[in-house]
């Protein structure tokens, strides 16, 4: 009887942890993009970015196989967006400002693999 309370509960947590979301205050420094999902090898999933620094961000969705934009969205400060990804696709966060950026980011559906900082392409050292 044990083995079964034990089994159905150990379920449980592992049926909650599979549907809980991800949430994530997310600093972006000066000067960089935040990529999200570039290694994502999953189904599609849903993201929620919230602006709550001071600084604006664009939120592009990117074709993985082709780097073909499919959408993008300037998130002003205060901004939000409620998106779904398609699961061959990576989102790139740049921030546009002359601060660090700062969201709030939530996934939907869970973690996505596949997360890094790279340098904005015009930024020479």
């Amino acid at each position: 009887m044990n083995r079964l309370a034990l089994a159905l509960v150990a379920m449980g947590l592992i049926a909650t942890a599979a549907t809980k979301k991800f949430t994530s205050n997310l600093d972006i420094p000066e000067g960089q993009i935040f990529l999200l999902g570039e290694y994502h090898d999953g189904t599609p999933y849903d993201v929620t970015i919230d602006n709550i620094g001071k600084t604006d961000v664009e939120a592009r969705i990117i074709d993985r196989s082709t780097d073909e934009l499919i959408t993008r969205e300037l998130l002003s400060p205060k901004a939000n967006l409620a998106v779904g990804i398609p699961a061959d696709a990576r989102v790139e966060l740049e921030n546009l400002g002359d601060r660090k950026a700062h969201l709030k980011v939530v996934l939907l559906d869970g973690f996505v693999e596949g997360m890094r900082y790279i340098d904005r392409p015009d930024i020479i050292e």
